[in-house]
């Protein structure tokens, strides 16, 4: 799937995901059995992180002989982050579009449940009604009686669950906290050694330039190639600022995206809550 996504993971990286996956996901799963979820989560992490970090590579010193291949490099990495933002878009407008599918089917299926409920209370208003003029004195002080004894007992229940339900908030937060401290910690660790890869990067390539200067032909000859060089250069840095611009363009659709899919996935909760509401009556 990440190679689809066109960002291929190497072997390590593989057995690096999967381990934090299977941490993450409930115990009472199947071994290797990943929710689509979970992956989205995992993914979205990963890209944003990754994001930052590889726009800092591009950042190489244009001297010397080597700009050319700089500018090449840079529109290449320009071309790479326009891809991965296509298919990052893509992917939340197809979430988008499943949010509101959902939102719809779930508020026609509660008017549904809300309607045949109100239908079933009104022929129950009426039998209770036509029974209870029809009871005698002795069965209305009964009735009476046990109306309370339900009413209390209903009212210890939803105290006593709403003491469980404030106890198992607690539980979640407490995971949700320790599970993003390790997450900033994993993020800070590959941080750490991306910067220290770049810098090992950059002095590999100053050594490198400073090679290549010793093995230069003549001054004249330079000098005549250096026009054709500076052409070459400014039309790369020109198609390379074209599709940088092209980049940030896309990055502020994803975010306007992203807003619109959590405003979606909001609406999303409130009509399962709603639901949930028309199925508990129900049940009653």
């Amino acid at each position: 799937m990440c190679r689809d996504l066109n960002t291929p993971l190497d072997p390590s990286e593989i057995e690096s995901a999967m381990n934090k996956l299977q941490q993450n996901s409930s115990s009472s799963k199947v071994n290797d059995t990943i929710e689509l979820f979970e992956f989205k989560n995992w993914w979205l992490g990963k890209i944003v992180f990754q994001d930052g970090v590889g726009k800092k590579l591009t950042q190489v010193s244009s001297t010397g002989k080597n700009r050319l291949l700089q500018a090449k490099l840079a529109r290449k990495q320009a071309e790479a982050d326009a891809q991965l933002l296509a298919n990052r878009i893509a992917l939340l407008q197809q979430e988008e579009a499943k949010a509101w599918k959902k939102i719809q089917q779930t508020k026609v299926r509660a008017t549904e449940i809300l309607q045949t409920r109100e239908d079933h209370e009104r022929r129950e208003q009426s039998k209770a009604e036509y029974r209870f003029q029809e009871s005698e004195i002795t069965r209305k002080a009964q009735e009476t009686r046990f109306v309370q004894k339900q009413r209390e007992k209903a009212k210890r229940q939803k105290s006593q669950a709403a003491l469980i339900k404030d106890k198992q908030n607690q539980v979640r937060s407490v995971r949700q906290e320790r599970r993003n401290n390790e997450i900033e910690m994993q993020r800070q660790k590959q941080a750490d050694q991306e910067r220290s890869k770049y810098n090992r990067e950059v002095v590999r390539a100053h050594e490198e330039n400073l090679r290549m200067k010793k093995q230069q032909d003549a001054a004249e000859k330079e000098r005549h190639n250096q026009r054709v060089y500076d052409s070459r250069v400014n039309q790369e840095q020109k198609r390379t600022g074209s599709k940088e611009n092209e980049v940030q363009m896309m990055e502020r659709q994803e975010m306007e995206l992203i807003q619109r899919l959590q405003n979606a996935q909001m609406l999303q909760k409130e009509a399962y809550e709603h639901l949930e509401s028309a199925l508990s009556g129900q049940a009653v």
